[in-house]
């Protein structure tokens, strides 16, 4: 005679729930002269997420599929992506998309005349650069083009380095810029100097 108890106990795992960040997968290519005007925009940018415990504990992002445009972008773009799904059906998510929001323009040129300053120079010497300022070029994007100033720069001629009495030029070294600009070009790399006693 086979027994079946009337109760069967059955252990099932505890559910869990968790906010991960969206983690936006693309190859895009911008087209020439273009360039990305701010920080992309995921929305959401991040998801709950849903499931057996000892799975969501080592879940840490969330991907969506790949994003490859046909050709090289130079508009804005504002597209629809839906997220991978993961291979547990179990992992419920609180969003199956996002919405990818990125502003492209178009990148010119710019050039500007930067005064160079002076760095641990000996105090009891008096020292003339020439030339006082360099040229500088750079690539800016448009909205960032009339708001660039020759003050969001530093060009310096470091002395403290060098024995002032043995050469006669010091290098010029561009310490500060603006994050948002490219491909800078400046001169001269060197500036000649002149050595006077202080009156």
């Amino acid at each position: 005679m086979n027994i079946v108890p009337k109760n069967l106990q059955i252990q099932t795992e505890n559910k869990a729930r968790k906010i991960i960040p969206v983690l936006l997968d693309q190859q895009i290519r911008l087209a020439p002269l273009h360039q990305f005007a701010d920080t992309v925009l995921l929305q959401p940018s991040s998801i709950e997420i849903e499931g057996p415990a000892s799975v969501i504990r080592n879940i840490n992002q969330w991907k969506t599929n790949v994003f490859i445009p046909e050709e090289a972008v130079s508009k804005d773009i504002d597209v629809e992506l839906s997220l991978v799904a993961h291979p547990n059906a179990t992992i419920k998510c609180s969003t199956n998309s996002i919405r990818y929001r990125a502003k492209v323009e178009e990148v010119t040129e710019k050039k500007l005349a930067i005064p160079i300053d002076i760095l641990d120079a000996p105090d009891s010497l008096l020292l003339v650069i020439i030339p006082k300022k360099i040229e500088l070029s750079c690539s800016v994007g448009l909205s960032d083009y009339k708001s660039l100033k020759p003050e969001d720069f530093k060009a310096v001629a470091n002395f403290g380095p060098i024995n002032v009495f043995n050469q006669s030029t010091v290098e010029i070294e561009l310490t500060q810029k603006p994050s948002k600009i490219h491909n800078i070009q400046y001169s001269p790399k060197k500036a000649t100097y002149i050595i006077r006693s202080h009156q």
